[in-house]
């Protein structure tokens, strides 16, 4: 699957001692932050002589106007000991300000706007102008925006140094979240994205009935990293429907190999989850198809987990999305059910055929009367919606029978088995 995830990839690059970076009159193209090592910003003087204007180290920004504007280095960028930088391009920004707070980004754009209006004077190293200065000129353009001679507001009344100061750059935390999104690159590109599998089961039978995958990440050196370590940081990085589609298509090649060793009979249903960024571009649909079709994956196979939040995302888009997928053949199932507020609008407004009790009900039924009559409750709508109903969350035998004893059809939790890898999972299906 070529999900291109490195197409807009902050770059790691490594320079001798002595090495340029870039030099007085180059496009201005990247800005840097330093790893490791040293590097001169080197100015000239108006006599023709090189002067060191300041000198960074790890965790320093420098060549940062290439993102205010295109046109040439003001200056040179020389290590002074062997440095290693993350490369920053126009693009790998404009990405992420896709994903930005919608009113962050606006102000950000703004200040950019007006930067280019003032054109204060600023150098390709990471010394700025004295704030002080830097504010009161701002202050001035503000009182000429709003024409000649407007009053221009007092220290006291006017926030923009306590902004200024929540803005400080944390060059550190920016080296973390790079290594981070390049930890994730390589561990996408080397397959480390892998499905764990958690068995769901019929409460009459106690037949295995289907799986759900959920993510692991096994890394080379043998370490397991949990979601709750690595989803935050994807989504923030705009790198989760990567994963998501890594998971897919580990699920369908497993189902494959399943297939063809005649070990899946009539098979149980793989449930895999869908992130609600998924559901801002109908791209998606293409790629789950793609990955079906490569595979010769019956659809029957699958079911795609969502959760209320997203389909809060972009409810209308949503709408649109589920049902193409609907239409492929998989089933489309709600996860959390129960914990937001639009749950019952929900399934009148989306093609949804199964829905999963939240844990925070299942674990109460034992000891709290509401639990167990919001259980019934939603069994007997569903029931006459027709829609499947999974309780998450099982721990206890009497959780399971209380549970089924109200209709519900399949359960799933640590009282049947606890995500494992696909192999020792499958094995559970193979000896029952």
């Amino acid at each position: 699957m070529n999900s291109n995830v490195t197409a807009h990839l902050s770059k790691r690059l490594v320079y001798k001692k002595g090495d340029y970076i870039f030099k007085k009159g180059d496009p201005r193209d990247d800005a840097y932050i330093i790893v490791e090592g040293s590097v001169a910003i080197i100015t000239t003087a108006l006599s023709g002589a090189e002067e060191v204007g300041s000198m960074l180290s790890a965790g320093d920004i420098f060549g940062e106007m290439a993102l205010m504007e295109q046109g040439e280095r003001t200056a040179a960028a020389r290590a002074v000991a062997d440095t290693e930088v993350y490369a920053i391009s126009r693009e790998v920004i404009k990405e992420r300000m896709a994903g930005m707070d919608p009113v962050i980004s606006t102000l950000f754009a703004l200040l950019v706007d007006r930067y280019r209006k003032t054109r204060i004077y600023i150098p390709e190293s990471a010394e700025l102008p004295d704030p002080e200065r830097v504010v009161q000129h701002l202050k001035e353009m503000a009182g000429k925006d709003r024409g000649e001679g407007a009053p221009v507001p007092k220290e006291s009344d006017d926030p923009l140094p306590e902004i200024l100061e929540g803005l400080r750059p944390n060059g550190q935390d920016a080296i973390e979240e790079l290594g981070m999104e390049q930890k994730i690159s390589d561990g996408l590109k080397y397959g480390e994205f892998v499905p764990w599998l958690q068995p769901i089961l019929d409460l009459a039978s106690e037949e295995i009935v289907g799986f759900e995958a959920l993510a692991r990440w096994e890394k080379k050196d043998g370490t397991i990293v949990m979601p709750y370590e690595f989803i935050p940081a994807a989504e923030r990085l705009n790198m989760v429907q990567h994963i998501d589609y890594s998971i897919f298509d580990h699920m369908c090649a497993t189902i494959r190999r399943c297939m063809d060793e005649s070990a899946f009979g009539n098979g149980p249903f793989i449930s895999v989850n869908l992130s609600g960024v998924h559901f801002t571009d109908e791209a998606v649909v293409g790629v789950l198809r793609e990955t079906l079709e490569e595979h010769k994956i019956p659809p029957k196979y699958i079911k795609f987990e969502i959760t209320e939040s997203a389909l809060m995302t972009d409810s209308k888009n949503a709408q649109i999305i589920l049902s193409k997928l609907k239409d492929l053949g998989v089933g489309i199932a709600l996860d959390d059910f129960g914990t937001g507020y639009s749950s019952l609008n929900y399934l009148h407004k989306f093609p949804i055929d199964t829905i999963k009790i939240d844990r925070s009900f299942v674990s109460q039924i034992t000891n709290e009367k509401r639990s167990m009559d919001i259980i019934k409750a939603i069994v007997a709508m569903a029931d006459s919606f027709k829609i499947d109903v999974v309780a998450e969350g099982i721990e206890k035998k009497v959780e399971m029978q209380l549970l089924e004893s109200v209709g519900c059809q399949m359960g799933q939790g640590y009282y049947f088995g606890r995500p494992a890898p696909q192999k020792e999972a499958l094995k559970l299906l193979r000896d029952r």
